[in-house]
């Protein structure tokens, strides 16, 4: 939602407001790895000077070819790697309240955002939506767009299903203090390259 308010800070005769469900805007979350067609898309934004000071060594800013993921399989006792990953200069980390700062000091003065508003529905007439929230408020606008994550209210307004297909894959999400590797594995190889750890199914291996 920032990011598109951000997207549209150069046409001044719109009116946006950006509902968002959260109390506050909350400095919280995972890291984030921006890859070189991201960052371009950042730079049009307007957000490089404000990401680029934020990285802890100056980087070429994609003119070099590295290592940008390595890919190891972790179902059996000696893990291997089966594929390296290549881009220019590899990718940028951030901290998702860094990248959400950057974008909120580019919010236009003719955006404002509203805290505690979950979508409840929307209703779609010749002309206009209309969006009603949980807290009792509700609004009309020309154009609403959905950007609420994986549990989207929007979804099924705009699609014949509201319900997610599973696409056959999982991913294990957790975080490991950089501390406890280094001393626990002072040479592993994450302390210095992106690694995705895998596991296939040995009857999927050709």
């Amino acid at each position: 939602g920032l990011a598109c308010a951000v997207a549209l800070k150069n046409h001044s005769n719109l009116k946006i407001d950006l509902y968002e469900q959260a109390a506050q805007i909350t400095e919280i979350g995972a890291g984030v790895t921006v890859w070189p067609r991201t960052w371009e898309i950042l730079k049009s934004l307007g957000l490089a000077n404000d990401l680029s000071v934020l990285l802890k060594e100056p980087r070429q800013m994609f003119k070099v070819r590295v290592l940008a993921f390595e890919m190891r399989l972790s179902d059996r006792k000696e893990g291997f790697t089966f594929r390296k990953i290549y881009t220019r200069d590899g990718g940028f980390c951030f901290h998702r309240a860094d990248l959400q700062t950057a974008l909120l000091r580019q919010i236009p003065d003719f955006c404002q955002i509203h805290l505690s508003h979950r979508l409840e529905r929307c209703e779609e007439s010749v002309n206009s939506v209309k969006l009603i929230f949980e807290n009792g408020f509700n609004t009309s606008c020309d154009m609403a767009i959905g950007a609420d994550g994986i549990k989207s209210v929007v979804r099924k307004y705009v699609s014949n299903s509201d319900e997610l297909v599973f696409t056959g894959s999982r991913a294990f999400r957790g975080l490991v203090p950089r501390e406890w590797i280094e001393r626990l594995y002072p040479n592993h190889r994450t302390l210095v390259n992106a690694v995705m750890v895998s596991a296939v199914p040995r009857d999927y291996i050709r």
